[in-house]
């Protein structure tokens, strides 16, 4: 385990991490803000489906008005973040728990396009930092933990 998400944004060592213990979503957008990186809080405890999943994004993303609403479309603009003013990213992910069990291919599909988007980041070298909460179903059981503080 990491010392704390502070290494972690340090280091800018893009992935999906699990972040351990309870979450102050202020205090980890201003450690990451500290850092230069451009937080993202992407809430999916309102999301029991695609579509809402997909409103989700585009609001946590600030998607631009061309976002198609499908999981292409997501893919696409989050391996090009060129209308943020952004460099570096950390993306909150938290309460997936829900769209597990209601929608389990959007569940997929959304972690998928988030490790897919990681890897794209860290291929251009330039972080994006996904952090998964506890409260985010199975995909956090083989994540790297993080401890938050």
């Amino acid at each position: 385990m990491r010392s704390s998400l502070g290494t972690l944004l340090e280091s800018g060592e893009s992935g999906l991490y699990l972040l351990e213990g309870h979450v102050d979503v202020g205090m980890a957008r201003l450690q990451a803000v500290a850092r230069g990186y451009q937080f993202i809080d992407l809430d999916c405890r309102p999301a029991n489906d695609k579509a809402s999943t997909m409103a989700q994004a585009a609001e946590a993303f600030d998607l631009p008005p061309h976002f198609g609403e499908n999981w292409d479309a997501l893919a696409d603009c989050v391996m090009d973040l060129s209308w943020t003013a952004g460099l570096r990213w950390v993306v909150l992910l938290r309460g997936l728990e829900r769209l597990h069990a209601l929608d389990p291919d959007s569940y997929g599909m959304l972690v998928d396009i988030l490790a897919e988007a990681s890897q794209y980041w860290e291929e251009q070298e330039q972080p994006f930092i996904v952090l998964l909460t506890e409260d985010c179903g199975p995909a956090t059981m083989t994540l790297p933990a993080v401890a938050f503080g």
